[in-house]
């Protein structure tokens, strides 16, 4: 008896959990197109849930035409008929999207390290930039005394070139009257030569006239 109450026991307990077990019907489901509004009319074919069909003719005892993807015309239950895809097409279509959503953010991930990078190179050419432009200033102060120098040293030039422009006026004068003394000088050495033959020529006629002539003792003769 107690044996008898614990299989019942048991069993009961089974089919109560059976009984509690949830199941979902699938959205699989196929739709009879058939050649007439009605289903005593022969099936062309079934068109499986999701197909998109185009509505020819308005409803008809509780049937409608249409024209399924295929170009093939017939009637359909329009009970089966809704205006928006079914949720496992919106699904799909919403993994797709999200597939692509993610393809951008990944692609707008790898743009944003590569703008990153870009920036970091764009900031060191910057740094690079305003060290060159202090260098380039000072190179300008630089510049701009070493200018200051140029003008000051380009007078000084003009002022010399000046002086030795006067200068070669001078030697240039100098070397005239030098030549002039020099021909002067020769002139007169000529003229000293002629007036030395010339003397000469004279002493030499004159000598025999101022020889001494002999004469006795007795009688000196006076010079005049």
């Amino acid at each position: 008896m107690i044996k008898c109450l614990s299989i019942f026991f048991v069993g009961f307990i089974l089919a109560a959990q059976a009984r509690a077990e949830a199941l979902y019907i699938s959205d699989q489901l196929y739709v009879p197109l058939r050649t007439g509004p009605s289903i005593a009319h022969r099936i062309l074919r079934s068109l499986p849930s999701g197909e998109k069909v185009t509505v020819l003719e308005a409803e008809e005892q509780g049937f409608v035409k249409v024209r399924d993807g295929q170009g093939e015309e017939g009637y359909l239950p329009v009970r089966y008929l809704q205006k928006e895809p079914i949720a496992k097409q919106k699904l799909a279509r919403m993994e797709k999207k999200q597939s692509q959503l993610q393809a951008q953010n990944t692609a707008l991930n790898r743009d944003l390290a590569g703008m990153r990078e870009e920036k970091k190179e764009l900031a060191s050419q910057l740094s690079a930039l305003a060290a060159e432009k202090g260098q380039l200033s000072e190179d300008f102060v630089q510049l701009k005394s070493v200018s200051g120098h140029a003008l000051t040293i380009a007078k000084e030039r003009d002022q010399l070139k000046k002086s030795v422009q006067s200068l070669e006026g001078q030697l240039r004068a100098l070397r005239k009257n030098h030549t002039v003394l020099e021909a002067d000088k020769q002139n007169e050495g000529i003229k000293l030569g002629i007036l030395a033959v010339v003397l000469g020529i004279g002493l030499g006629y004159l000598f025999p006239f101022l020889k001494p002539r002999r004469r006795s003792q007795r009688s000196p003769v006076r010079l005049r």
